[in-house]
């Protein structure tokens, strides 16, 4: 059995990629740090990692942008082709400022481009991850961890919590109930590491997983670096 919860990170992103990604390739991260939380773990569908050797030569780039910067490049990434007018709308940041501090600079690095009255990122935005998929694990406190897999589904497609197998009915049934009410996936951790899906989770509607891009611009951002918390996997998960 698990005595701490830093134990049960290793067996969770072993296993679950294999459940919840059926195909490959894809990224992992642990501890990865967003605003004031720190999200257990994050899996990510890449549909074709050759897009993430393109995005490498932007990569610094996009590390060097400020937050405010991360979010717009994010919306125009998100809405793919979006006009200044409408990100002016999106952002309550006035034309003016928003192309003098954020679309001219984002042109003159190479990371966006124009066409006629709108705004496209370039070609490093073609590796898009498909699904992103966060997991909180947690020994004991199942309330806390379905309250952070809720506020999680601001960031991720599907946001789950992981646990140890719970023993007592009564506490299993309510966690379940918990979990379904707020659309946030179960998985069970057996003490030999192995994981079960005990309830899936609801896909996160797009007006409510806003910042699900800010994270795939930051994944890219890590990407490159020796030190990335990112681990890139060829193989199919589902293998």
């Amino acid at each position: 059995m698990f005595e701490l919860e830093s134990e049960m990170i290793a067996p969770l992103t072993e296993s679950l990629p294999r459940l919840l990604i059926p195909e490959g390739p894809y990224v992992v991260a642990c501890e990865v740090p967003d605003g004031a939380r720190v999200i257990d773990i994050i899996c990510a569908s890449m549909p074709d990692s050759r897009d993430m050797a393109q995005a490498e030569g932007v990569a610094n780039k996009l590390s060097r942008l400020s937050m405010a910067q991360t979010m717009v490049l994010a919306l125009i990434w998100r809405e793919k082709k979006v006009s200044a007018s409408r990100l002016s709308a999106m952002t309550y940041v006035g034309l003016d400022e928003l192309r003098e501090g954020y679309l001219e600079p984002f042109c003159r690095a190479g990371l966006v481009d124009q066409e006629g009255r709108s705004w496209v990122v370039g070609s490093w935005g073609e590796a898009r991850p498909g699904h992103l998929i966060a997991v909180e694990a947690k020994l004991t406190d199942w309330r806390e961890a379905i309250w952070q897999a809720k506020d999680n589904r601001g960031r991720a497609d599907y946001s789950y919590v992981a646990l140890p197998k719970v023993s007592r009915r009564r506490t299993r049934e309510e966690l379940i109930k918990s979990a379904r009410e707020q659309g946030v996936g179960v998985v069970e951790l057996h003490p030999r590491g192995e994981a079960e899906i005990v309830l899936k989770a609801r896909k996160t509607p797009s007006d409510v997983c806003i910042q699900k891009w800010q994270l795939a611009v930051r994944l890219l951002a890590d990407s490159s670096r020796t030190n990335s918390r990112w681990t890139l996997i060829e193989g199919s998960a589902g293998a």
